[in-house]
């Protein structure tokens, strides 16, 4: 998948503190640093914690990820 992609679309080891739905987009508050704007997310991540950041703002998607047991 990397391969196919343009140079620095996806950011490996990135711990994201928030996730916050714009428009069409997305905007990714990761530990580290400076917030970046994203079409797509992939989250790679326990559940529980994708529950946590999807549910201020998707509540549905949020009870689905949360629901996941493992």
């Amino acid at each position: 998948l990397l391969q196919h992609l343009p140079p620095d679309t996806v950011r490996l080891q990135h711990d994201a503190v928030a996730i916050t739905p714009l428009d069409r987009t997305w905007t990714v508050q990761p530990a580290s640093g400076e917030a970046v704007e994203a079409d797509v997310l992939l989250m790679a991540a326990p559940a529980a914690r994708v529950a946590d950041w999807l549910r201020p703002h998707r509540p549905d998607a949020a009870a689905v990820a949360a629901s996941i047991r493992y």
